[in-house]
């Protein structure tokens, strides 16, 4: 799929902010109320506590090295999506790396769809709501 300039940086500029501040969620509000799950909630938690601060200059060149990878992506209209399960996608890791970002800092359980329509739909942390950015 060409991916539009619009799609390119909602998605540069949405995961920049998910990489300052991650959320980590491996349970949905049903599982969460379940003592059985404490184990999964504690993960949560730890993760938390391995997030690194993102500078300002991290940021701008994970935004830039994403954007990039984006854009030849999308010369071979091979991509349609993005996704964190517990580590990020391979396009993602490259921009962190270059960054130098730790992969610590991804949202678990998280993802992106580019819909044909122009749209970007994004989901975050285990069964989230899909919303469209």
């Amino acid at each position: 799929m060409k991916l539009t300039n619009e799609q390119i940086e909602k998605a540069v500029v949405w995961w920049a902010d998910r990489v300052a501040k991650p959320t980590f969620r491996a349970l949905n509000d049903e599982e969460r109320k379940s003592p059985g799950n404490d184990g999964m909630k504690f993960a949560e938690l730890l993760a938390t506590m391995n997030v690194l601060p993102v500078t300002q200059e991290q940021r701008v060149k994970f935004m830039d090295a994403l954007r990039a990878q984006l854009e030849i992506e999308s010369m071979f209209g091979v991509l349609d999506y993005l996704s964190v399960d517990y580590g990020p996608c391979t396009v993602l890791s490259n921009a962190a790396k270059i960054a130098e970002i730790s992969e610590n800092n991804f949202p678990w359980k998280t993802n992106m769809w580019f819909n044909d329509d122009g749209t970007v739909t994004v989901s975050l942390g285990y069964q989230g709501e899909q919303v469209k950015l």
